[in-house]
């Protein structure tokens, strides 16, 4: 292949999409032809290399794998890698992980943009808050869990802010358009097996309850809304949010809290959506909320 071929084969995609085997097949192909034309005729080659560099690093390929094992990396990524190196470029600065965050969604995109990227020069106190968060495995923060938050609430400078802000992000964040090996995927919230940030949310949310903020209701009656509406149900194999995970949370906190703007949210939350395991869950929670109250769920 000549310069000019390749610079043909390259100029087709912006990107693999739905036929993406085929696609990343054509752009390995036109990228080892690359090399050899760079052994053979740097000189000539350069200004190739450079344009490959330049429109395969448009892309936005998905990094939460880890960057000591490269073969781990998703195919779009080893491509994008590729490219670089054949421009004598230095590799992508960029982690996979800042702090807590997993670089994989909309949610983690604008809390790295608020923040930056080094931890270290964030506000005192939020680095171990918001590691504690991450680790809101269970369905229901234990006793320790919520004491453990109290006492970092209380050493981190700004902590209702913070959460805030972060809760805010996952009701108004636009997804980000990612590169995955399978083509081009939406995210707002990515969680399960592949890794992401829904577990650092589901902290976040049950912060909120620890904070009981005047805000807290209706942020939380947003951001579950969010999620509902953007995972679609699990029956949808592709969508900007994973699962209802963040959503349970937030039935938990406003009924724990059990207040009459709670159960307001809970009603309106309720009321749009048809999810069956979401509305056993509404109604679970309510049931937590009358037992409250000393009253049944019907008269609540």
């Amino acid at each position: 292949m000549t310069a000019d071929d390749i610079r043909l084969v390259l100029s087709f995609d912006s990107e693999p999409n739905e036929a993406h085997y085929a696609r990343v097949s054509v752009i390995s192909l036109a990228l080892a032809a690359l090399e050899r034309l760079l052994d053979e005729n740097p000189a000539g080659a350069q200004a190739v290399a450079e344009e490959a560099a330049d429109r395969l690093t448009a892309w936005n390929p998905v990094r939460f794998v880890n960057l000591d094992h490269p073969e781990w990396r998703p195919e779009v990524w080893k491509l994008w890698s590729w490219a670089l190196q054949l421009a004598g470029r230095p590799p992508d600065p960029s982690p996979s992980c800042v702090g807590p965050f997993v670089l994989v969604d909309g949610f983690s995109v604008a809390a790295v943009r608020l923040l930056g990227e080094d931890d270290a020069a964030w506000p005192v106190g939020s680095p171990t808050l918001l590691t504690h968060c991450a680790k809101a495995r269970a369905n229901r923060p234990s006793a320790k869990w919520l004491r453990s938050c109290g006492d970092l609430v209380e050493r981190a400078n700004g902590a209702a802010d913070l959460v805030q802000q972060l809760l805010n992000f996952v009701a108004t964040a636009p997804a980000v358009e990612f590169m995955t090996d399978h083509g081009s995927h939406s995210r707002l919230l990515q969680g399960g097996q592949a890794g992401g940030n829904d577990d650092l949310v589901r902290g976040l949310v049950w912060t909120s309850g620890v904070l009981h903020e005047p805000w807290t209701a209706d942020l939380l009656e947003a951001v579950a809304a969010r999620c509902l509406a953007e995972s679609k149900g699990r029956s949808v194999r592709r969508t900007a949010v994973t699962g209802e995970k963040v959503p349970n949370a937030c039935f938990m906190v406003l009924a724990e809290l059990g207040t009459d703007e709670t159960l307001a949210a809970m009603r309106r939350l309720s009321d749009g959506t048809s999810n069956r395991t979401v509305l056993a869950r509404v109604g679970a929670e309510l049931e937590v909320m009358a037992e409250h109250r000393w009253v049944s769920v019907d008269d609540l």
